[in-house]
């Protein structure tokens, strides 16, 4: 486990952060997932090093939600005479 990232309960809630902050790794991972750059990362994020966002970016790839087709929507009537 990448000792950079702790988890605990008084911070955050328990969200996985990066040592020493308050920057959970599941915004910043967010953020490389919708295409941020290593220059505008590290421009928000100055105290994050290039490891950091490279464990973001790993981090994004294994945690990345599953894309599920929708539902296909179902009409229904209903019969409102008693």
């Amino acid at each position: 486990m990448n000792k950079r990232i702790i988890s605990d309960p008084e911070i955050l809630s328990g969200t996985p952060v990066f040592l020493g902050t308050r920057i959970a790794i599941d915004h910043v991972a967010g953020l490389i997932q919708k295409g941020a750059t290593d220059a505008e990362l590290a421009e928000d994020f100055p105290t994050l090093n290039k490891a950091d966002f490279e464990y973001a970016r790993t981090y994004a790839l294994a945690y990345r939600p599953a894309r599920t087709a929708p539902k296909p929507l179902q009409l229904r009537r209903r019969s409102w005479a008693a």
